[in-house]
């Protein structure tokens, strides 16, 4: 724990209370006393925690010290899969034309119980309203731009959202309700729908939804690095688009043949469980575990958590790394009043 010598002549102490420049309390963070030893500690609220993590520092004790650099590296990984989840769901529709529309069904066997068209003998295993020789490239074209400018138009709205959501819950809820979307083209296989517009009002939905998935997770990336090595970091955390379609792909692939529906219904759910991981190992900001903010100049409710102690002393609190005593002279001025024999409560707290 590293520790600094109250050197502020401009804040000097009167008989009465001592000053100290420490940054006020913010949300995440709390500021606790004891009442025997009149200390004031900055400390990350348990609240601000997602269950998963604090299930995970309580299991591995280590978690709890680790240093800021170990979380930076999480997030980037965890964000990194999520989003190769998101590229993932995209993929089927692009692996099952094919299916929808065949050329040649000669080599399928027809139900017993189907009445094949005589227009339609070379393509009767097609999946309607794509069976048209004349019209189903349009209308994949079609559905194609719905998804497409669906999710462009929504990127203008989503990322303002975002900024104002707590990013754990907004991504969770985008990639569920992205995952549903997909899952709901696929059920088209098993409940016989053939309408036209069901398949338009999914792609329409579902490229909104998918627009959820990069603002949040540029945002967490950029809270947890800031302007550090952004290069760098981004041209890594971008390959997960080549990674994430390559996988979907893969994965749609299997099921094509066989059921096509399949191969939607498995991409979503994979996409839902990303949402469900989201919700519980997500950090939004390092304030929440007990971390300098990263992202731009530090305001001063994210500066340096200070331990306050009533014989002068004041040290850096152990959640934050050691390097971060040089912050504390840029600190816009608080000043705390410790009054002798009296602990430290929250309305001595007060601007200079």
């Amino acid at each position: 724990m590293a520790s600094h010598n109250n050197n502020h002549g401009e804040n000097a102490a009167s008989p009465e209370a001592q000053r100290f420049l420490v940054p006020p309390p913010q949300n995440g963070i709390t500021i606790t006393t004891d009442d025997n030893s009149g200390v004031a500690v900055v400390a990350p609220s348990k609240k601000r925690i997602p269950f998963g993590i604090a299930a995970l520092r309580k299991c591995i004790p280590p978690l709890r010290r680790a240093p800021i650099t170990f979380y930076q590296f999480y997030i980037l990984g965890i964000t990194y899969v999520l989003y190769v989840f998101y590229h993932i769901s995209r993929k089927p529709l692009s692996v099952v034309k094919n299916v929808l529309h065949r050329q040649n069904c000669s080599v399928f066997t027809a139900p017993e119980d189907y009445l094949i068209p005589e227009d339609r003998l070379h393509n009767w295993c097609s999946w309607e309203p794509f069976e048209d020789d004349k019209t189903y490239k349009n209308l994949y074209g079609w559905m194609d731009f719905t998804y497409l400018m669906a999710y462009a138009i929504a990127m203008f709205f989503v990322g303002a959202v975002a900024e104002r959501c707590n990013l754990r819950y907004f991504l969770t809820l985008g990639m569920i309700a992205a995952g549903a979307l997909t899952v709901l083209f696929g059920m088209a296989r098993f409940w016989d729908i053939h309408h036209l517009a069901f398949f338009f009002a999914v792609q329409l939905i579902g490229g909104a939804l998918q627009a959820t998935g990069f603002p949040a997770a540029v945002a967490l990336v950029g809270n947890w690095f800031g302007k550090q090595r952004r290069g760098l970091i981004f041209g890594f955390w971008n390959s997960h688009a080549s990674f994430g379609n390559i996988l979907g792909s893969l994965l749609a692939s299997v099921w094509v043949e066989s059921n096509w529906g399949i191969s939607f219904i498995v991409p979503g759910f994979t996409i839902v469980a990303g949402g469900i991981i989201a919700f519980l190992f997500i950090i939004v900001e390092p304030q929440d575990a007990g971390f300098p903010r990263q992202n731009g100049p530090a305001p001063v409710e994210a500066q340096p958590a200070i331990v306050i102690n009533k014989n002068g002393s004041h040290e850096l609190s152990q959640f934050l790394p050691k390097d971060s005593a040089a912050q504390i002279q840029n600190v816009a001025p608080i000043v705390v009043e410790v009054v002798e024999d009296t602990p430290l409560k929250f309305w001595q707290v007060r601007h200079t």
